[in-house]
């Protein structure tokens, strides 16, 4: 089914399933259609009613359909009605996907990561992201340039390997894990690294981290009502 049998199915009046992202949190909700115009791909929801306004501002937009995800951009969220731009059918968004909520750290009360690969120690950066099975940090050009000559080894492991962290948790202390290194992505024209690691945690430690994760995940979605 391609874009314009899709947006001819929906109707004036009914309400679907819009999905976004608001610093790492799902923001699902049902939303009431307006009006949906074909021949420019926009469908129109009314807004009015709804507590997460702000969500809508940069993330990308998905309007669930049955089992269909169509992917949006924002076209327009002003005052009481948001209008989305159809781009196209996409796969379930990571939202759905993530097994696991990851949330974005508050900037006043960062998680701190530290960890050392043979003699190179990284200390206390912030993370950029945390799950009870992952964590992302960023580091500098200088910092990473320190790391890739020992992570880029000869001995086949290239730079995936799994590194001791320390995981300092604001109102729950530091936890230890192992944290094994999955990603290493350039960032802003090669100035920053993000680094994501998959965790394994004690259940103790992975009890303090659930209860960050669920008071941070409570924290940001009251202060998205309040804006």
């Amino acid at each position: 089914m391609n874009i314009d049998e899709l947006l001819r199915d929906i109707n004036k009046g009914h309400s679907y399933e819009v999905i976004t992202a608001w610093h790492g949190v799902p923001v699902r909700i049902k939303l009431k259609v307006k009006w949906v115009s074909t021949q420019d791909r926009l469908v129109s929801f009314d807004f009015s009613e709804c507590k997460f306004r702000r969500a809508f501002t940069k993330e990308k937009v998905y309007i669930k359909l049955g089992e269909i995800y169509i992917e949006c951009e924002i076209f327009s969220n002003i005052r009481d009605e948001l209008v989305l731009l159809v781009n196209s059918v996409s796969p379930p968004p990571p939202v759905v996907l993530r097994e696991f909520v990851r949330v974005e750290p508050s900037k006043n009360k960062p998680v701190l990561v530290s960890f050392c690969v043979e003699d190179e120690c990284i200390s206390s950066v912030e993370a950029v992201d945390i799950s009870e099975k992952g964590v992302g940090v960023m580091l500098t050009k200088g910092e990473m340039e320190k790391l890739f000559s020992i992570l880029s080894t000869d001995d086949g492991r290239g730079y995936q390997r799994s590194i001791s962290l320390v995981i300092e948790i604001p109102g729950e202390g530091p936890i230890e894990a192992v944290g094994e290194l999955k990603n290493l992505i350039s960032k802003d024209e090669g100035v920053y690294f993000r680094l994501g690691f998959k965790l394994n945690l004690g259940m103790s430690d992975l009890r303090k981290l659930r209860n960050y994760i669920i008071n941070r995940q409570r924290e940001i979605l009251e202060k998205l009502r309040s804006l």
